[in-house]
């Protein structure tokens, strides 16, 4: 068979884990191999393995790229506004990629950064509620366990469910908002 012919353009680790996003998005998470990516790219298995190296990796500079986390930076914005934007960031996301999702959720070591910097993003806003330190800690909670509920059934929906119509950004922001009304106003604790 040989060797494909050396494409024109270099092959690059950003470039392997578009496709790779891609067909993960596309088949699930077993069309994600060497082979295919290779053939996509026409290259062969190695040349992508040397970019990426194993398998685990490759998913996490997928779930890095899909789920990289920016804090928002806009001026003005309330605790509220800046805590909104980036939970509904996250969740599109979600959406926009539920089988990488049900891969995080298997393998959650995979972002574990990114949440992180969440969850740290969540407790300042919280924070500056002038709530204590153990409101803080049950309302942190709470949104976490709305936001990966979400996740995990806007994901299940989307991938598993045939005729279910699928969750969107609308459904997570309208529980969100429902959520956040209570906890900006004082009335949850």
């Amino acid at each position: 068979m040989g060797r494909p012919p050396r494409s024109s353009t270099p092959l690059k680790r950003e470039k392997i884990v578009t496709i790779a996003l891609n067909l993960l998005d596309k088949d699930g998470e077993k069309a994600v191999t060497f082979r295919a990516l290779a053939a996509e790219l026409n290259v062969t298995p190695m040349a992508i393995k040397y970019h990426i190296g194993t398998r685990e990796e490759l998913f996490s500079a997928m779930a890095g790229s899909a789920f990289e986390f920016t804090p928002t930076t806009q001026s003005g914005l309330t605790a509220r506004e800046k805590l909104t934007s980036e939970l509904t960031a996250y969740c599109l996301q979600v959406i926009n990629h539920p089988n990488l999702t049900l891969y995080i959720f298997k393998n959650p070591a995979v972002i574990e950064q990114q949440l992180i910097e969440l969850n740290e993003n969540i407790v300042s806003c919280l924070t500056s509620l002038k709530k204590t330190d153990s409101e803080v800690l049950i309302l942190q909670g709470l949104i976490v366990d709305y936001l990966h509920g979400f996740a995990i059934s806007a994901s299940a929906y989307t991938v598993n469910i045939a005729g279910m119509k699928p969750q969107s950004i609308n459904d997570f922001e309208k529980a969100l908002n429902w959520l956040l009304d209570r906890v900006f106003s004082n009335d949850i604790l």
